[in-house]
């Protein structure tokens, strides 16, 4: 409940709240009573009887009653984006021969839809077929009347039956357009409604609000996935918030790219976000290193090539790093690239395997590169990678806020950062490990600002309950 109270301050707080067990993570008191907020960051900490001396008459007041406020939880190893189009399109998996692909999407056109979009194949198992009219004609034994739509692991490379090329020619030709994009072309073949795009957002976000995350780094999308959600995104903001978390998305590159296009498109997706401050932006170049030369494989100067420039423009670099050797290649990569660093930018290697010692001691600062694990494909729990509660809230927090590069203002409840919490109604360092299996907030904050009431959500279904049953 929130209410104003004393004349205006010159230094007040824009919201306090109170009366609660606030966990800062010090090495002296662990929890204190009140934290009092202003323009979205955190102003002061302190107990409940001093901070209310910030209040003004426009100073909002929450009363916790008792309750547990940790900082706000982050997902560095998110795949939203994956969630929210999941049931949109046919999956396939980069590792399947031609003949698997194949069988795949006949199995799906027999569905009968009119357009069929799968997304995943390798590129590579259309390279005995050099020509557009052979790779077309592959696809056209499955359908010649329905539109078939196939994208590559990669994000750039489309594949099309000549039903979708003939759309795409016809748009050509009325356009008067030399050429189109594999973006533009995925815009005219797919008809997305955005509605149910935002609805479909706003569920898996609120998902995440009531398990305490406030801030979240997408992986494994590409730049129609992303453009789809942006726009999706900036219809539904008219009326309404789609997002109760910050997003921190990225650029998925797994072959080798023009290096300086790579950084161009970053730039155009930063753009695009520039205008929601800090709930948005796109910040970091994720790469998928591996040692099979038919997947994601790039030779340490062809890694380091395609880091180049976007590590010159201060872009964080994110290499998951599928075996040991690939681990190896992207530390020395990373270590010689330190020298070209302008701006602040954050090298993280996620991989399931462990760098060796004597590798370790060739390097020259090793310690400035985040080493985590491999971000899965499908969503996980922490408690997977943790050992103790404590290891668990460090890993969603502080852990957190430096593999997304936001180490200075996210991860933790102090003067300065921003006003993220997540409040929960027991000590989940008490409760153990098992806690943070899946978590149930009472209310997420993000900026001060409280995004997320569970006591409020529920009286708001009781009463759509209520109306539903009304004769």
């Amino acid at each position: 409940m929130a209410f104003g109270f004393r004349t205006r301050k010159k230094n007040s707080a824009d919201v306090i709240f109170t009366n609660g067990k606030v966990y800062t993570g010090s090495d002296g008191e662990d929890f204190v009573s009140a934290v009092a907020v202003k323009d979205g960051r955190v102003m002061v900490l302190g107990d409940s009887e001093a901070i209310s001396e910030l209040a003004s008459q426009d100073t909002e007041i929450h009363d916790l009653g008792g309750k547990y406020v940790y900082p706000g939880f982050i997902d560095a190893h998110s795949v939203f984006l994956r969630e929210l189009f999941k049931d949109r399109y046919l999956e396939l998996d980069p590792v399947w021969d031609l003949d698997t692909v194949l069988d795949e999407v006949r199995d799906k056109a027999e569905d009968g839809d009119d357009v069929v979009f799968a997304c995943g194949f390798n590129y590579h198992i259309l390279d005995d077929y050099e020509t557009g009219e052979e790779r077309r004609a592959l696809l056209d034994e499955i359908s010649g009347l329905q539109t078939l739509v196939l994208l590559a692991s990669d994000g750039f490379t489309l594949w099309l039956n000549t039903a979708a090329m003939d759309i795409i020619n016809q748009v050509k030709e009325d356009e008067e357009a030399d050429q189109i994009t594999v973006n533009q072309a995925l815009h005219i073949l797919l008809d997305y409604d955005e509605k149910d795009i935002a609805d479909d957002m706003a569920a898996l976000s609120l998902d995440m609000a009531e398990r305490g995350y406030t801030a979240l780094l997408d992986s494994y999308s590409n730049i129609f996935f992303n453009s789809v959600f942006q726009h999706a995104y900036f219809t539904a903001l008219g009326d309404s918030e789609p997002l109760r978390q910050r997003f921190m998305g990225s650029l998925t590159v797994n072959r080798k790219l023009m290096p300086q296009l790579v950084s161009s498109l970053l730039l155009g997706e930063q753009a695009k976000c520039v205008e929601l401050g800090d709930m948005m932006d796109y910040s970091t170049l994720k790469v998928e290193v591996c040692q099979d030369e038919r997947l994601s494989y790039f030779t340490e100067e062809e890694l380091a090539e395609v880091l180049g420039p976007s590590v010159e423009r201060g872009f964080n670099v994110n290499i998951d790093a599928l075996d040991e050797e690939s681990l190896i290649k992207a530390y020395r990569v990373l270590d010689g690239l330190r020298d070209k660093v302008v701006k602040a930018s954050n090298f993280v290697v996620a991989s399931d395997f462990n760098l060796p010692d004597e590798v370790r001691s060739e390097l020259t600062a090793p310690e400035t590169i985040i080493s985590t694990w491999a971000t899965p494909m499908v969503p996980s729990t922490v408690i997977s990678h943790c050992d103790t509660a404590e290891d668990a809230l460090s890993e969603l927090t502080s852990e957190a806020a430096a593999i997304v590069g936001k180490a200075d203002c996210l991860g933790h409840i102090e003067e300065g950062y921003y006003a993220d919490f997540a409040v929960f109604s027991e000590n989940l360092l008490e409760k153990g490990l098992g806690a943070f299996r899946n978590p149930t907030a009472e209310m997420t904050v993000i900026g001060g600002e409280i995004v997320y009431d569970r006591e409020n959500e529920e009286l708001a279904e009781m009463y759509d309950v209520m109306l539903s049953q009304r004769i």
